[in-house]
């Protein structure tokens, strides 16, 4: 039986040298150390080692090391709206350098949420914002399903008078209350210029 200052002198960090004792000993007489560091052990000098936590942490370095798996609904969403737009929109409010025809995010959640939803799903999978993938995910699911029982939002055709005017693209399609903030702002420009006239 060993003493507990010789178990000390071996396996107590705070002993100077006794890491060096350790694994002279353990090179030496591999048994002899093995008994020792048990006897170390009972006595609290040591702490058992917790195997599933060393497990645990293998595992998790495992899963990391692993090549990253990605959803149909990930990469279309990375296609549709790439890193630099999505850190444009989401990160620096930059519409104009992201070159989308939507004028806000409001505006595009009301005209296009299965829109809205990828571009949070491409958000999520390059790290940006607060949604995890899985979230996200199942937000652009719920946006992808029919609408049941409720009519497609409305949108209405910019008017040649708007796209000269208001700087709206030839085609455009706009929600119904871009369309009637157009029509207001035609409006009052009219009224505004008779009122110069």
């Amino acid at each position: 039986m060993s003493s507990t200052e010789e178990l000390r002198s071996l396996f107590d960090p705070n002993v100077p040298g006794s890491g060096t004792r350790s694994n002279a000993l353990a090179l030496a007489n591999k048994p002899l150390w093995l008994e020792k560091r048990r006897a170390a052990i009972e006595a609290g000098i040591l702490q058992p080692q917790d195997r599933d936590v060393l497990r645990a942490h293998r595992a998790e370095w495992d899963r990391q090391a692993a090549p990253r798996q990605y959803s149909r609904e990930e990469l279309t969403a990375r296609a549709r709206w790439p890193e630099e737009v999505v850190k444009k929109l989401l990160v620096r409010s930059d519409y104009f350098g992201a070159q989308v025809s939507f004028r806000s995010l409001a505006e595009l959640k009301e005209t296009d949420p299965k829109g809205y939803a990828q571009l949070q799903l491409a958000a999520a999978s390059f790290g940006i914002g607060g949604k995890s993938i899985e979230q996200a995910e199942e937000t652009v699911r719920q946006a992808s399903k029919p609408l049941a029982h409720q009519e497609a939002p409305l949108t209405f055709l910019a008017s040649p008078e708007m796209v000269r005017k208001l700087g709206f693209k030839e085609g455009e399609l706009l929600s119904k209350k871009t369309f009637e903030n157009a029509i207001d702002t035609l409006y009052q420009m009219e009224e505004a210029a008779k009122a110069k006239a």
